[in-house]
């Protein structure tokens, strides 16, 4: 068997990744409660440690799904007909993906319901301690890359790595550049920023593998989940 490279092995995981988002309604569902909750860890200014804890469990709960998914399918491979055991196997990889919800429900629920934090919230007052940049940085990051993959997967055109309803080169421009600017650069490094965006939006559309809708729909997209971060859930003290 011909020895795969490190950049076959990462192909053949996104594939998987893709196959996965496409086919189960579950894995949507887990990637839009993602982007809820590491909204809110900036919206609440949790801690290091409480972000490294809800890190550990919403990947706990995405393998879950994973492995869930693969154990599926290895049943279906073998057997095409109903047998008890294939049933058993399938009901313990469901209980198993039960398990990883409920303990990541427990741990969020131990970690946002921290009364201090939503008295604070709904009385509508200051939540006193600054956002995090790396953590405002980090959780648009994802919220930015969740979007472009699903927002792939599902319009059912190009790949995660080429192609697509949304370009993610225009959108990591964008993104970039609107970084630039809440970060307090000057009006000659956002201007820079900007017009390297634009220059690769420019390439992507030159090269055929993006029209010019999908360019701007990627921009948008990462300009709006940046402001989101930035301008609200960060209280606009983002960076600037």
């Amino acid at each position: 068997m011909k020895s795969r490279s490190l950049l076959d092995s990462f192909r053949f995981a996104l594939d998987g990744m893709v196959h996965v988002i496409r086919t189960q309604r579950h894995m949507r569902y887990h990637l839009v409660l993602t982007m809820a909750v590491i909204g809110l860890s900036v919206l609440l200014r949790v801690t290091k440690v409480e972000l490294i804890l809800l890190v550990l469990v919403i990947a706990m709960v995405l393998l879950a799904e994973l492995f869930n998914t693969a154990i599926e399918l290895a049943v279906d491979l073998v057997t095409e007909h109903y047998h008890p055991l294939a049933k058993v196997v399938k009901d313990v990889a469901g209980a198993a993906m039960l398990v990883a919800t409920l303990a990541s429900l427990a741990v969020g629920a131990m970690i946002f319901l921290d009364r201090p934090r939503l008295r604070a919230l709904i009385a509508g007052g200051s939540l006193h301690t600054p956002a995090n940049i790396l953590h405002v940085l980090l959780a648009a990051a994802v919220l930015i890359a969740i979007l472009v993959a699903v927002t792939k997967v599902r319009g059912g055109k190009g790949t995660l790595m080429r192609g697509g309803v949304m370009s993610a080169h225009a959108a990591i421009g964008a993104f970039l550049a609107t970084t630039v600017y809440y970060a307090g650069g000057g009006a000659l490094a956002v201007g820079a920023a900007a017009l390297l965006a634009l220059l690769v939006c420019q390439s992507r559309v030159e090269a055929g593998i993006h029209t010019v809708r999908e360019v701007i729909l990627g921009a948008v997209a990462a300009v709006a989940v940046a402001v989101l971060m930035f301008e609200v859930l960060s209280g606009g003290n983002g960076g600037r």
